[in-house]
């Protein structure tokens, strides 16, 4: 709720942030998340002024207040004149998936249970269908799809896709090796 950090979109230029670059802030998220401030970091670092920008232009939402929070070095948080910026992001996102609901472009599954990936295997290219594992086999593969289960009827279900996406929660405190922050 207090806000998006982001370096260095051009509404939010000013006196007060005129020598933050995207090293700086890339600096200041690798020191608070005590990691070098290269992979996911740096990434982003680099995309936070056109995902501001996005969000500002595709999506409506107002990011025009910019302020200094505990951990930076410059203003760079943006956040709407007023509300909370979680909660106007949530609706304006909201507002988008229905209209993609609606056009017919995205079907929305509820009231599901991940259980695996549908992987390829990299070796033949053929599709294999492999539970969420570390192994080096499933590294390498690509996900085709994922299988779940209706947690209303109990059906289990192969659903193919060209992109998947697991989104969850729980990695941001994650400090070991493996962890995604380690990207």
């Amino acid at each position: 709720s207090s806000g998006i950090n982001g370096c260095c979109p051009t509404h939010s230029r000013s006196d007060s942030n005129s020598a933050d670059s995207v090293d700086a802030f890339a600096a200041d998220t690798a020191k608070s998340a005590l990691r070098e401030p290269t992979g996911l970091i740096a990434l982003l670092a680099e995309k936070s002024a056109s995902t501001l920008e996005w969000l500002m232009s595709r999506v409506a939402v107002d990011l025009s207040k910019i302020s200094q929070l505990g951990g930076h070095k410059h203003a760079r948080t943006h956040r709407p004149a007023n509300g909370m910026v979680g909660a106007e992001l949530t609706f304006a996102l909201h507002r988008e998936l229905k209209a993609y609901i609606k056009s017919g472009m995205l079907e929305l599954r509820t009231g599901c249970k991940l259980t695996g990936f549908i992987l390829s295997d990299s070796a033949e290219a053929t599709p294999s269908t492999s539970t969420i594992d570390n192994s080096a086999a499933a590294a390498r593969a690509s996900v085709l799809g994922i299988h779940y289960t209706n947690e209303k009827t109990g059906e289990q279900i192969e659903l193919y896709s060209p992109q998947t996406v697991l989104a969850t929660g729980g990695y941001a405190n994650d400090r070991t090796n493996t962890s995604l922050l380690a990207l």
